[in-house]
């Protein structure tokens, strides 16, 4: 039974270190959602969610990798855009 949870606890760690989240930055899922959302949404809609992330979230997060934004870090920055409007 040792052995069994042994292997499930490796097996688990090793799908964490290959999830996605941990290679891909704010940036990059910018970018590839622009790309998606472009045939999928008017570009008036578009263009206004992008300025809004080019302003607030970009400048903020754009090399952060996206298992490292967590609910303290995302609180403080949502404080400091509150603070700043």
């Amino acid at each position: 039974m040792a052995e069994a949870n042994d292997l499930e606890t490796k097996l688990k760690s090793e799908i964490k270190d290959q999830s996605p989240a941990k290679k891909i930055t704010v940036q990059k899922l910018f970018d590839e959602s622009i790309k998606m959302k472009f045939h999928e949404v008017r570009e008036s809609a578009l263009d206004k969610v992008e300025q809004i992330l080019r302003r607030d979230v970009l400048p903020a997060f754009k090399d952060t990798r996206l298992n490292r934004l967590s609910v303290s870090v995302l609180q403080s920055w949502k404080n400091d855009i509150a603070a700043r409007d």
